[in-house]
């Protein structure tokens, strides 16, 4: 019961601050996540964070994760990471979990950055 609330929580943060607490909360609780919930928490920032980031969308395979939008600090923060193309209004990135987890990265470094 406690991690379904955790989890309706976690999709209703409209924060990156409150998606990081929540984690953290989580972690505090339950000890390590174990990946498909650190799936999930990135999901979640992306999806609750990413247009304030200038993401208007992101599509993810196992092969390639592909961003596009107006996200001129995301763009230098994604250019510096391996795999990563950014061309104009578009980026392209390795895939699956690991494309994922560099995009919410680079959506932190931004974020720092404004």
């Amino acid at each position: 019961g406690v991690r379904v609330t955790l989890y309706r929580r976690l999709l209703k943060a409209a924060s990156s601050d409150e998606v990081m607490e929540l984690r953290k909360e989580m972690e505090d609780r339950f000890g390590p996540l174990p990946e498909p919930t650190r799936l999930l928490v990135d999901l979640t920032l992306i999806r609750n964070c990413g247009g304030a980031a200038g993401l208007r969308s992101v599509s993810v395979t196992r092969r390639e994760t592909k961003v596009r939008g107006v996200f001129q600090a995301l763009a230098s923060a994604l250019k510096g990471r391996r795999g990563w193309t950014v061309l104009g209004e578009s980026a392209l990135g390795p895939g699956g979990a690991g494309g994922i987890r560099t995009l919410v990265e680079a959506m932190s470094e931004a974020e720092h950055e404004r």
